[in-house]
C-alpha cells in the first residue's frame, strides 16, 4: 500500500468517525419542554394563577406569550429571562375560556428552542384535566428548534 492511499484511508475514516460523533452530540443535547401546567390540550375548572413551564435543562426564557380565544395577547408584563433555569413559574390572570402560549428559550449551546400548547379554563367540565404532560424531545407544528 502506499502512503497516498493510506492517508486517504486515514482521512476518510477520521471524517466519518466526527460526522458520527457530531451527530450523536446533537441528538443526545436537544433543549425541550418537558412539562407544562396546565398541560397541552387541558382542561381545568379554575383558572389557574400562573402557568409552569419545566424544560429539560437549563434555558433562559425569552418569549412567553397568552392568547385568547380571539387570538389577543394577554398583557402578562413577561421580560425576558437572562439566568437560565429548568423551571419557570409565569403568573396569569385568566377568565373562562381557551388560551394558546406561545414560548420561546435559549438553551446553553446558543439555540432556540419555540413551542405552543393550549389549554381551557371550563367551570363546566365534568373532569379536571390539568395534568397533561408535554412530550419530552417531541417537535411538530407547535415546537421547534431553530440555530440562533
Amino acid at each position: 500500500m502506499d502512503r497516498g492511499n493510506y492517508w486517504r484511508k486515514m482521512v476518510r475514516s477520521m471524517l466519518v468517525a466526527t460526522a458520527f460523533l457530531g451527530f450523536m452530540v446533537t441528538a443526545q443535547a436537544h433543549t425541550g419542554l418537558h412539562e407544562s401546567i396546565p398541560g397541552d390540550g387541558a382542561v381545568v375548572k379554575t383558572a389557574p394563577e400562573q402557568i409552569s413551564l419545566q424544560f429539560t435543562e437549563a434555558v433562559s426564557l425569552v418569549k412567553f406569550a397568552v392568547h385568547d380565544h380571539h387570538g389577543d395577547a394577554l398583557d402578562l408584563g413577561f421580560q425576558p429571562q437572562t439566568t437560565p433555569r429548568t423551571e419557570y413559574q409565569l403568573p396569569a390572570t385568566l377568565v373562562t375560556g381557551a388560551y394558546h402560549v406561545e414560548w420561546a428559550a435559549i438553551g446553553a449551546d446558543g439555540h432556540t428552542v419555540t413551542g405552543t400548547f393550549g389549554f381551557t379554563v371550563d367551570p363546566d367540565a365534568e373532569m379536571d384535566h390539568a395534568g397533561h404532560h408535554a412530550e419530552a424531545g417531541h417537535h411538530d407544528a407547535s415546537s421547534g428548534h431553530h440555530d440562533h
